[in-house]
């Protein structure tokens, strides 16, 4: 897993976007961050 570029800035139309591609009404992502933790988002 390569490091996390805190500096790139949201594009939340291109997030929009990405997550309509997906035939459920709902949708998870998860991840996990440079040191283990857990991330995710539900959508």
């Amino acid at each position: 897993m390569s490091g996390i570029n805190e500096t790139a800035a949201f594009d939340a139309r291109a997030f929009r976007r990405a997550l309509g591609n997906f035939a459920t009404g709902v949708t998870v992502v998860t991840a996990a961050d440079q040191n283990g933790r857990k991330v995710g988002v539900t959508a």
